[in-house]
């Protein structure tokens, strides 16, 4: 997965599932719990997918090391110093 994809997919993910524990909390509010715990628990899905994500595929695709948190947002590799967008 080329690391521009990588970081839309995962942002996107990690998005829905604030979605979805903001609306796991609407729903107790307005609802009832039984559809906030099911929103929670797909909001949980949604966290756990997204981290996995960038745990498994936020490498540099030029020299194959782990780009940290820190330096997602880098255009540039914080090791080999090559682009990561290319």
């Amino acid at each position: 997965m080329k690391f521009k994809t990588l970081k839309i997919v995962s942002k996107s993910i990690l998005i829905l599932a604030l979605a979805g524990y903001l609306g796991a909390a609407a729903c107790q509010r307005f609802l009832g719990g039984q559809y906030a715990q099911l929103c929670a628990y797909a909001a949980t899905v949604l966290l756990i997918a997204g981290v996995g994500i960038r745990f498994i595929w936020a490498k540099c695709p030029h020299c194959g090391r782990y780009i940290s948190r820190q330096h997602f947002n880098d255009k540039q590799c914080c090791y080999c110093g090559k682009n990561l967008l290319e």
